[in-house]
């Protein structure tokens, strides 16, 4: 009987030896599974929380486009940039406009590059020189921009740009579909905080 009780207790202790290893088996595979499965919803949550991002800062983009579109739209139409008076007239609406947005700047830039600035907090900067600014140049040839974040030195901050040609009439075509002539290019200015401001 010692030996049958010994061999009894050797298969037990073998069993149980088999079902701690089969459990540890198992605790090891569920972990690695619960592992994985926490990290595939912490990655899809990074890249919602991503997407959601990037989804505010091109609505907040798109949205300044079309404030500029529209003002560009309005100066083409109301201003002839050949008259001093007209010049000063539009000053005053970029002022005035410029008090109800959020642009800390915005200005007139002619086809010289020459741009005439109204600040946020109403001071009007005039002849400052854009004419060797690749952006500039590229809302000169029709196109709307939108700048990488950009050192201002009169602000000294960090700023995006918005470019917008304007044109004579106040639209990029005539009645007949002729193209408009380009007279200008509406400039903004944001802090590039603003747009932080807005993922916050």
């Amino acid at each position: 009987m010692k030996k049958s009780s010994k061999r009894q207790i050797a298969i037990s202790f073998f069993l149980v030896f088999l079902v701690c290893i089969a459990l540890s088996a198992s605790l090891n595979i569920f972990s690695k599974n619960a592992v994985e499965v926490q990290r595939r919803e912490a990655t899809n949550k990074i890249e919602s929380t991503s997407q959601t991002a990037r989804n505010l800062v091109e609505t907040q983009i798109n949205g300044n486009f079309q404030t500029m579109i529209t003002l560009a739209s309005l100066l083409g139409s109301k201003v002839s940039v050949n008259d001093a008076e007209s010049l000063s007239t539009m000053m005053q609406l970029l002022y005035t406009i410029n008090e109800q947005n959020n642009f800390v700047r915005m200005g007139f830039i002619d086809t010289n590059g020459i741009g005439n600035f109204v600040y946020l907090h109403g001071e009007i900067e005039w002849g400052v020189d854009f004419s060797q600014d690749e952006n500039m140049q590229r809302a000169l040839q029709g196109e709307q921009v939108f700048t990488r974040t950009l050192w201002d030195d009169n602000l000294q901050e960090y700023v995006n740009r918005y470019l917008v040609p304007i044109y004579e009439g106040g639209t990029p075509y005539q009645q007949d579909g002729a193209p408009s002539k380009i007279i200008g290019v509406l400039c903004g200015s944001h802090y590039t905080n603003t747009l932080r401001y807005v993922l916050s």
